[in-house]
């Protein structure tokens, strides 16, 4: 039931920001600047071309290191590689492996379960956000999204892990 009305909460909040993290944790923490809290390594699990390569310059401009790939299969084959990400976006819609799938297999991984995720996705019903919200994200930005909006909860869900 909590999980429920956090996925609530959490609809009004990405209504009203373009993005919201898990519990409004970080509710009262603002981030200030475009430079990024510390270097920080991210995935980018996206199977739009044009959207990944504009995630990756980006982000990299905002001196994040950043690999991408297009399909789940990648995914899960490079989230078995060393370095371990310090945080992933993950679209929902992709081939082979669906990005709720890939939120599973890494909160079940044992070098895996602690790194964030968050969806980036078109997926915006009550029960897509729960399922991500259920399965472990720690961020929603639906598409399509502004990336300003992006960038702020990059910056707020590292800042949680990084205290």
């Amino acid at each position: 039931m909590l999980a429920w009305a956090e996925a609530r909460r959490g609809a009004r909040t990405l209504v009203q920001t373009g993005f919201y993290t898990t519990g409004q944790r970080l509710a009262g923490v603002m981030v200030a600047g475009d430079a990024a809290p510390s270097l920080g390594q991210l995935v980018i699990v996206e199977d739009d071309e044009a959207i990944s390569e504009l995630m990756q310059a980006y982000l990299t401009r905002r001196s994040y290191t950043v690999r991408a790939v297009s399909d789940g299969k990648q995914a899960l084959d490079m989230l078995d590689q060393l370095p371990i990400p310090d945080l992933v976006l993950l679209d929902v819609n992709l081939p082979y492996v669906n990005g709720f799938d890939i939120l599973a297999y890494m909160r079940n991984h044992a070098l895996l379960k602690h790194v964030p995720a968050i969806m980036v996705t078109a997926q915006v019903s009550d029960a897509d956000v729960l399922r991500g919200l259920k399965g472990g994200a720690d961020g929603y930005v639906f598409k399509p999204f502004e990336w300003p909006v992006l960038n702020d909860c990059v910056k707020r869900v590292l800042a949680s892990v990084n205290g």
